[in-house]
């Protein structure tokens, strides 16, 4: 059977306090969304401040926990960069080591994020934009970016994500509630469209 992994990072920076609420609600409702499908995915979860937090790498969809008040609390600043290197080094490395039979079709990475980098000390914009563009090129990676307070279209174009993967969100509960929806649509589409008799190079 033909099997996803699904990438997400997470802000939790001290801002997403006021759409708490709502961000867990809608991380929640997007699990739920992809357990739907037919098809078998695996989840890694990264949640950022200006501190990392891998919660899970590889973890079976439906073996996900639900997030709650207690393993979703906003605090500090925005280290963007060094969250998503960090997440594509470790995802890499996990696919790395698998067996071909075993490596996901399709590898779907979203990021979401109320504010613009202000903390990362260990990865660098352009860094981060290598390795994107290094894994969308090689290994037909997609990469998802939905930004608040901020111009989306021009962060993630300077990360190499494309315009077409990119949405503005309103920071507010109504508005993150629709970024989680929306993300899920666009993970749905990769995850529904891949031609069978064209598959993705896989790491």
């Amino acid at each position: 059977m033909r099997k996803d992994e699904i990438v997400l990072v997470i802000d939790k920076s001290g801002s997403m306090a006021a759409i708490k609420d709502d961000a867990i609600g809608g991380f929640n409702s997007f699990i739920a969304e992809q357990r739907k499908y037919d098809r078998d995915a695996s989840v890694t979860f990264a949640l950022f401040d200006d501190r990392y937090q891998l919660v899970c790498n590889g973890r079976d969809i439906r073996g996900m926990e639900a997030l709650t008040e207690e393993t979703y609390r906003p605090s500090g600043m925005t280290a963007l960069l060094d969250a998503v290197g960090r997440t594509i080094d470790r995802v890499g490395d996990r696919l790395d080591s698998l067996p071909e039979s075993d490596k996901p079709e399709n590898v779907i990475v979203f990021i979401l994020t109320d504010g613009r980098e202000n903390a990362s000390s260990d990865y660098s914009r352009d860094k981060v934009r290598e390795m994107i563009e290094h894994q969308e090129s090689k290994y037909g990676w997609e990469f998802i970016y939905g930004g608040a307070n901020q111009d989306a279209f021009s962060e993630a174009g300077g990360l190499g994500i494309k315009a077409r993967n990119t949405f503005e969100f309103e920071a507010s509960g109504q508005g993150t509630r629709r970024a989680f929806d929306e993300s899920s649509e666009f993970v749905a589409r990769y995850r529904n469209d891949l031609p069978e008799n064209e598959p993705k190079k896989r790491k």
